[in-house]
């Protein structure tokens, strides 16, 4: 395990912490805990601490399996997405409203920012502290212990309950 991913990932548990300590007032904490982690990660590329592959943005070794992939995860979240509508709408009683997205429907200037804020925030930053910095440093921390399918499928299963502990503000 690199020193950077030893203190990314440290940042990351503190950022979970805090935000299951705020829990319903963590919208700060939340984005607080993106620009830090994100600049942190952003300062150790450019001083060569750490490299696009090592945070799972290397250029991929077959296109066609990437492809693949893709298209077979499109395929799961078209089938799971009206699944899911239906089994959320049979166990919660009272459904998520878009109220706290009022402010940004108001102009197609606020939308076109706030979709900006969540591609930033959520689609990259997001993403790559979830899957690339905690999902390998977890991987490089239980590999030597470990076989590595076992070790990743654990690092996945950590990342996915992170992921999930950081939206469940929103409700189940």
């Amino acid at each position: 395990m690199t020193t950077f991913q030893q203190i990314a990932l440290l940042l990351a548990a503190i950022w979970l912490a805090l935000v299951i300590v705020r829990f319903r007032h963590s919208t700060i904490v939340l984005i607080a805990g993106l620009f830090v982690v994100g600049s942190y990660t952003l300062v150790s590329l450019a001083y060569g601490n750490v490299t696009l592959d090592e945070l799972g943005l290397g250029i991929p070794k077959s296109w066609l399996a990437t492809i693949g992939f893709a298209v077979v995860g499109l395929g799961v979240v078209l089938a799971y997405s009206p699944l899911a509508d239906r089994l959320a709408s049979r166990w919660f009683e009272k459904p998520p409203t878009l109220e706290s997205f009022r402010a940004i429907q108001q102009s197609k200037a606020n939308l076109f920012a706030g979709i900006v804020a969540a591609w930033l925030l959520g689609g990259i930053l997001e993403e790559l502290v979830a899957r690339g910095i905690v999902l390998r440093s977890v991987e490089s921390l239980l590999v030597p212990w470990l076989l590595k399918p076992l070790a990743t499928g654990i690092a996945v299963c950590i990342a996915a309950v992170g992921a999930g502990v950081l939206h469940f503000y929103q409700g189940p």
